[in-house]
């Protein structure tokens, strides 16, 4: 007898959702932007499109700030592991010996991200937000996204960052 999981009936998991959305032409690149420049976190920008994916179409009470919670313990290991790697990078151009060390680190960086995204996967999972029916439509996918995404921007050190309107160009 198959156990039927929440995936099963909503759709698609958040890491594989994320690696597939980040490979679209525009997402990393916003993403990336957003981080370094507005101390946005990924994960939180790759659940907010999630969110919308799922169903999910705006955010409880709270429910914003417990995911960035959420992520606290994990974004603890992972900023180190992000300042090593981006520091190895620069230093595998002179020092070949260090290109290996860099990619052990970014794989490190890389299962950390994943880790990140099993904290907020419940949240999704037991949300009290309010969920329509799947599939929706891409219009409402969107607008769903656009309502998390801006939700979240409010909470970054640059809310009106032009990389938030290309983050919901690419993903639209």
């Amino acid at each position: 007898m198959r156990i039927i999981t929440w995936m099963d009936r909503h759709g698609i998991a958040f890491w594989p959702f994320s690696l597939a959305l980040y490979q679209r032409p525009g997402v990393a690149d916003a993403c990336l932007r957003l981080q370094d420049e507005a101390g946005a976190d990924v994960n939180l920008l790759l659940f907010c499109a999630w969110r919308a994916e799922i169903g999910l179409i705006d955010w409880a009470a709270g429910e914003l700030q417990r995911a960035e919670a959420a992520l606290a313990p994990v974004r603890a290991v992972l900023l180190p592991y992000r300042q090593a790697r981006r520091a190895l990078k620069a230093l595998a151009a002179s020092e070949p010996a260090a290109a290996g060390l860099y990619d052990k680190v970014k794989a490190t960086e890389l299962r950390l991200e994943e880790i990140a995204q099993a904290y907020l996967t419940p949240l999704a999972q037991f949300s009290p937000a309010l969920r329509r029916a799947l599939p929706l439509d891409a219009a409402e996918i969107a607008a769903a996204a656009e309502r998390h995404l801006a939700a979240y921007a409010a909470t970054l050190a640059q809310p009106d960052h032009p990389a938030i309107a290309e983050l919901l160009a690419a993903i639209s």
